[in-house]
């Protein structure tokens, strides 16, 4: 799990929305602060894109992405087994 917060230098943020590959995450406003908390436990294994947009009250419109990578394990590949004959084979 990992908290991010968003601290704009010059003016307030007056929106801003936090996406996980298109979908919206929640935020949280604490004083000048603006905090998204992204699990990404039992996703599967790979690359997952964060992306931040905001709107200051000038304006100005900020957009940034991060990149994270779960450490979940790839998925073992099943190999089927021998097939076993009982009873006699007749030609």
């Amino acid at each position: 799990m990992c908290l991010l917060s968003f601290l704009a230098a010059s003016s307030p943020f007056k929106a801003v929305r936090a996406t996980l590959e298109g979908h919206r995450l929640k935020t949280v406003r604490k004083g000048g602060y603006v905090l998204a908390t992204v699990n990404l436990e039992g996703l599967l294994s790979g690359g997952f894109t964060l992306g931040i947009r905001a709107t200051t009250l000038l304006g100005l419109h900020l957009a940034g992405s991060r990149r994270y990578h779960t450490c979940a394990e790839t998925p073992k590949q099943h190999k089927p087994g021998r097939l076993k004959v009982s009873g006699r084979v007749k030609s």
